[in-house]
């Protein structure tokens, strides 16, 4: 992650960091003393239930947004999920928790003024009623602000048209879906899609564009997608 932040890059949101809630002050501490000139915010729930990790233990599910202090000035956390989206089994938590960490921040220069970054880790194709639910929340919070300026950035799980390379046609039902789902989600609420160059996920033949980003009244450049090894 450290390499992500040498970079320089203005906004930078990576997800799935898994970083248990006892080592946020740590690691932000130890960010801040590399990389002072950035406004550092991390997400972790602890999700009690079904879900664990290849360990077996309760899977920690983190989000992490950096803003460059010279461009952005501090943030404020924005709230997405109605209050009564708890789940039994899950540590009562909202189904978005840990997984979209929404910002609301200023541009210094310019005339960009006010506006909300949030940084989101979908659920996988395989889980298609919470994905489903994780957009429509979105989506909601978005046609209640359809005068702001919003950037939504992540790891979507679907891909845009074209977004997928190496995979047999037609393409697996969950896959499809997903894919359709994220048109949907921009059809609805009026957002620009922009995606990297680059396929952010690759397994032997197979690649896909699955980390992007979605604009409302704010042009963005294309995002920049700096892939882990899967």
């Amino acid at each position: 992650m450290v390499s992500l932040f040498a970079q320089g890059q203005p906004l930078i949101c990576p997800q799935d960091l898994r970083i248990p809630p006892k080592l946020i002050p740590t690691i932000k501490d130890e960010l801040h003393a590399q990389f002072p000139h950035y406004w550092i915010f991390i997400l972790t729930v602890n999700k009690q239930g079904v879900t664990c990790d290849s360990s077996c233990e309760h899977y920690n599910f983190t989000t992490l947004t950096a803003l460059e202090s010279y461009h952005l000035s501090s943030a404020t956390s924005e709230t997405l999920h109605p209050g009564q989206q708890l789940r039994w089994g899950e540590g009562f938590h909202p189904i978005v928790s840990g997984r979209a960490l929404a910002l609301s921040t200023k541009i210094k220069s310019g005339h960009g003024g006010k506006f909300v970054i949030t940084n989101v880790y979908r659920f996988t194709a395989a889980n298609p009623a919470e994905e489903k639910e994780v957009w429509d929340i979105i989506a909601a919070w978005v046609l209640k602000h359809s005068n702001d300026k919003l950037i939504l950035i992540g790891d979507f799980d679907s891909a845009p048209a074209r977004g997928r390379t190496g995979y047999s046609i037609p393409l697996s039902d969950s896959l499809r879906q997903a894919d359709a789902r994220l048109w949907d989600f921009c059809q609805d609420t009026g957002g620009d899609l922009g995606s990297s160059r680059c396929h952010s996920w690759r397994r032997g033949k197979q690649s896909s564009s699955l980390d992007n980003a979605i604009t409302w009244n704010y042009p963005l450049s294309q995002p920049q997608v700096c892939p882990f090894d899967s």
